[in-house]
């Protein structure tokens, strides 16, 4: 006689075997599971009454949980358990956009970029705009304003970074800027010091509970706000912007990361940011701030976003704006935004902004495609052609080996000319008509 789950829960218990003809099957572990679990037994409980009626532990694992599994530490350690929950018990949740399909609340978000590309500019425009409401570009958008928290240690708060906020329109009794750390001791009395995200993050929470209308954080540049972690090495510099993600996520509050371009060359750009690739990874997006070689006017580009599938680049321009004020007129600097979005291959920006050469032979391949799209030519065509667009030949010779698919063969009819072009060419019955 063939032991089972029983057909009805009643005539179970954890201490009974039930007897019937039918098998142990999936269908029935999944359904005494689920029965049981709606009248409140504790999981071990279901877990013994399907061993009783003698299912599987392989079986009985798709359905109900395990008790968490104590590991035994070595002596002087305590104990640790792996805490599991199952996808079923959590609850979904939509992302909450500062700025739709750019800036995140509950997450770092990054702004990477050379000196002068605008990333510390744009950072002050996003809190000047969130401290009022103000729609951000391509939106029509308000909400209610919230207030903002200025690290920063490369721009004066007086000369650089209150001008700009005002020539943004920013409301600044909402926008905080960071002096130093206080620090009292007996005897010694009070010190100041700089803010260290790896030591003095208790500090910022305290700050957040005291200004509950916080709800932005810039830190400019991130990697000069560390007291002992080494920024660009990954094993120092993760758990503490894990630890920073997990203040972001428990406030909901959005957090702006601005780092540099390293030196490296001839690397994909995600490999470009300075802070290892820990300051990649940890964030949920990224943004890199370069100049558009085509129009001198500056990109706002996604080096990384795992949150959105669009690729909603921004232009902008620096533009000069004088404010008044109490000691009378200072000029300063604002962004002024582009309409709509743009996609371009952020690693082939970087390269036309860094490297001429590079930049040059893109644009000689460009033109040359779009010449030979159109038929097959010869050298001299080619060559002429070429010229009247201000390019040599050996620009244009150089730029040939980078298009795949383009062919050069001679042709054998009597002129004898070397013909270039995107697809198998095929010679003319008679290359004289």
């Amino acid at each position: 006689m063939n032991v089972s789950v029983p057909e009805t829960p009643e005539t179970v218990n954890k201490n009974a075997v039930a007897m019937t003809p039918t098998p142990c099957t999936q269908e029935y572990v999944q359904k005494w599971a689920i029965t049981w679990s709606k009248e409140g037994l504790p999981n071990e409980t279901i877990r013994q009454r399907l061993r009783n009626a003698t299912c599987a532990d392989t079986l009985i694992n798709n359905f109900v949980s395990a008790p968490a599994q104590t590991v035994v530490a070595p002596s002087g350690i305590s104990s640790s358990r792996l805490v599991i929950e199952r996808a079923s018990q959590i609850k979904p949740e939509r992302l909450e956009w500062l700025w739709k399909d750019t800036l995140l609340f509950g997450k770092l978000n990054l702004f990477v970029g050379n000196p002068g590309e605008g990333k510390s500019l744009a950072s002050i425009d996003i809190a000047a705009r969130a401290s009022t409401g103000t729609p951000f570009p391509n939106s029509d958008e308000r909400y209610a304003p919230i207030e903002a928290i200025l690290f920063s240690l490369e721009d004066d708060a007086n000369d650089t970074i209150v001008p700009r906020l005002m020539g943004a329109g920013a409301d600044m009794t909402k926008v905080h800027v960071v002096k130093h750390v206080e620090v009292s001791s007996t005897g010694a009395g009070k010190q100041e010091k700089q803010f260290g995200l790896d030591t003095d993050l208790p500090l910022l929470e305290a700050t957040l509970k005291a200004h509950p209308g916080v709800r932005l954080i810039v830190i400019d540049p991130v990697t000069n706000h560390f007291s002992h972690t080494n920024p660009n090495k990954d094993e120092q510099l993760r758990p503490v912007l894990s630890a920073l993600g997990t203040l972001a996520a428990k406030h909901k509050i959005a957090i702006i990361l601005i780092t540099h371009f390293n030196k490296q060359v001839g690397v994909d750009s995600i490999h470009r940011i300075a802070g290892g690739v820990a300051m990649v990874a940890v964030a949920r997006i990224a943004w890199a701030f370069i100049t558009n070689e085509e129009d001198a006017k500056h990109l706002m580009l996604n080096a990384k976003t795992n949150v959105t599938a669009r690729n909603n680049g921004k232009k902008f321009t620096i533009a000069p704006v004088t404010i008044q004020t109490e000691i009378g007129s200072i000029d300063t600097i604002q962004i002024k935004w582009d309409k709509g979005t743009i996609s371009a291959n952020l690693t082939e920006k970087i390269d036309d902004a860094e490297n001429p050469a590079k930049r040059q032979t893109r644009e000689v391949q460009k033109w040359l495609e779009g010449f030979l799209s159109n038929g097959a030519k010869s050298t001299m065509e080619v060559s002429k052609a070429g010229e009247a667009e201000g390019y040599t030949y050996w620009q244009i010779n150089a730029a040939s080996l980078k298009i795949p698919g383009l062919e050069k063969k001679k042709d054998t009819g009597p002129r004898g000319q070397w013909i270039w072009t995107l697809g198998k060419y095929q010679e003319p019955e008679d290359t004289f008509q």
